[in-house]
């Protein structure tokens, strides 16, 4: 009943939970940087939305390319092993940039009154 750690409630046997974790995880890996940016339009910084959107693709594509990276730079494990990546830390700095990239050129609204 367990998966590197977790506690599946559905089981081994049913397909569904499967599809529904990976789906759950897609939606909470996408809607972060777009939750980000839905914050910082509450607090009054202005972000544009492209560069919002570019923040989600990058930060999905932040896994695949440390991995990549990783193999490259090290020289060990397999090409795209996503467990080596982040266990050696390749992957925080492509998360931290891909977090931050709509508020490099934010501008803070200026509310009088």
């Amino acid at each position: 009943m367990t998966a590197f750690g977790r506690w599946m409630p559905f089981g081994d046997d049913d397909p569904h939970s499967m599809a529904t974790e990976k789906l759950v995880s897609f939606l909470l890996i996408v809607l972060l940087p777009l939750t980000l940016g839905i914050v910082c339009h509450l607090f009054g910084v202005r972000v544009r939305l492209l560069s919002v959107l570019a923040s989600a693709i990058l930060f999905m594509l932040s896994g695949p390319l440390a991995a990549y990276a990783f193999y490259f730079v090290e020289q060990r494990g397999m090409p795209g092993d996503p467990i080596h990546a982040l266990k050696s830390g390749y992957v925080i700095p492509l998360l931290i940039l891909s977090l931050g990239r709509p508020l490099l050129r934010a501008r803070r609204d200026a509310k009088r009154g």
